[in-house]
């Protein structure tokens, strides 16, 4: 990794929470993200980013496309790939998250009200194994198995 590189990845991580997220997306769509920062909540914080400016009519494909471009150039470290379910899903709750909120507020103030967004066992609740794990889960929306969305 050469000196430039570790410089951004260092700020980068350090600063998660408090970059600027014009700067976040601009990492994103340019898919200038180190893929080791493409975390869980870094997908929620580029949705949250998109449904707040967009809509999520207008949101939808562009966080699918961002995220396919992005996984498309990592393709060699990528474990799990591409999910329609699993980002359906997010959209879903993430707008309802969202829509609970007053209208100016921070991705940091959204996490903390809706810290179960973040907990990794969440979509558990909707999804079984069994769905998730459909390799057509990944191509096309499946609805809840457990719990249906409101």
């Amino acid at each position: 990794m050469d000196l430039v590189h570790c410089i951004f990845f260092f700020d980068f991580s350090r600063s998660f929470r408090t970059i600027g997220d014009e700067i976040f997306m601009q990492a994103f769509e340019s898919t200038s993200m180190p893929f080791e920062l493409w975390t869980h909540e870094a997908h929620l914080r580029m949705a949250w980013n998109y449904i707040t400016q967009h809509g999520q009519q207008e949101a939808t494909p562009l966080i699918k496309q961002g995220i396919l471009r992005l996984n498309e150039k990592n393709k060699d470290k990528i474990k799990y790939g591409y999910s329609e379910t699993i980002t359906m899903f997010y959209i879903h709750v993430l707008t309802k998250a969202i829509l609970s909120m007053p209208s100016e507020h921070s991705f940091e103030d959204f996490l903390k009200c809706h810290k179960y967004l973040t907990d990794s066992s969440f979509i558990a609740q909707y999804y079984s194994y069994k769905v998730l794990e459909n390799p057509e889960s990944k191509v096309r929306f499946f609805e809840p198995d457990r719990a249906a969305l409101t």
